[in-house]
């Protein structure tokens, strides 16, 4: 029963500080950098850092829909898996086979992955190798 009310704190103090904080970093970095290239790469930064930490959280948290909605099969890699991303997820049950033919994914995990193909062509690839070598 402690994770459960782990989670609920943990769930509470996000829903409370998220927007602030991300409104906090906007405002110091301002008024930290004196340029607007420096700035916008710590915000840059910030943001891929956060969105990292996001995708791990989704990958935990939806683990076990994402693995009844967007994957087949008897050797496929399972999402849920603590510290990985959804998208390592996705690019270990397409990569090691065939990179374009998504033979481990449902029609609508084929759908997310082309989605995600259009907007970063190179999205998978990137994530698997990032994940592979920690």
């Amino acid at each position: 029963m402690i994770g459960l009310f782990l989670f609920i704190v943990a769930a509470f103090l996000i829903k409370i500080f998220i927007m602030p904080s991300f409104v906090y970093k906007l405002l110091k970095d301002a008024l930290d950098y004196d340029s607007f290239k420096d700035f916008e790469k710590s915000i840059s930064t910030y943001f891929k850092e956060t969105a990292i930490a996001i995708d791990k959280l989704g990958n935990i948290i939806m683990g076990p829909i994402l693995n009844c909605s967007m994957i087949r099969g008897k050797d496929r890699f399972l999402f849920g898996l603590e510290d990985q991303t959804i998208s390592f997820a996705f690019a270990r049950n397409i990569i090691g086979i065939d990179y374009n033919k998504d033979i481990r994914l449902t029609l609508l995990g084929k759908c997310i992955v082309w989605l995600i193909r259009k907007i970063d062509p190179g999205h998978f690839k990137k994530s698997y190798n990032n994940n592979s070598t920690k």
